[in-house]
């Protein structure tokens, strides 16, 4: 059976205990760095070897209402972020980060009437995403 192709999905992001939603969220990225060892005298081909991570990565969230932003301060600690592809009212794919530290945070707006801000991004630094 081939790859199902999601039509209608959402997504909900979860940080700590709180839930947001966004419009957006890129820079989900899962790799293995790698390091290339060529053998002296054994040229047919090099060796592959895992090596540790130089740089850390950045998941961006774009779009989001929420009512406390207290947690995207710039230098912020956040932690147990879950980001949950739901269709169809069931969890199909969730993609999880241990901590990050928000880099970015950037608002939109403020409504009176509404009492919620408008989040136009917020960058988070992160050492890796986990696929479940």
């Amino acid at each position: 059976m081939g790859k199902q192709i999601l039509t209608n999905s959402n997504f909900v992001v979860s940080i700590g205990n709180q839930n947001y939603g966004f419009s957006n969220v890129s820079n989900i990225v899962t790799e293995l760095p790698v390091e290339q060892y060529f053998e002296g005298g054994n040229n047919w081909h090099p060796h592959i070897l895992i090596s540790q991570k130089r740089n850390n990565e950045t998941l961006v969230l774009k779009g989001g209402i929420a009512t406390d932003i207290s947690m995207f301060s710039i230098g912020e600690v956040v932690k147990d972020i879950v980001i949950m592809v739901v269709s169809g009212g069931k969890v199909i794919k969730n993609y999880s980060i241990d901590s990050g530290v928000v880099a970015k945070c950037e608002l939109d707006g403020l409504d009176a009437l509404d009492g919620s801000i408008l989040i136009r991004t917020v960058e988070i630094l992160h050492s890796g995403i986990h696929e479940n």
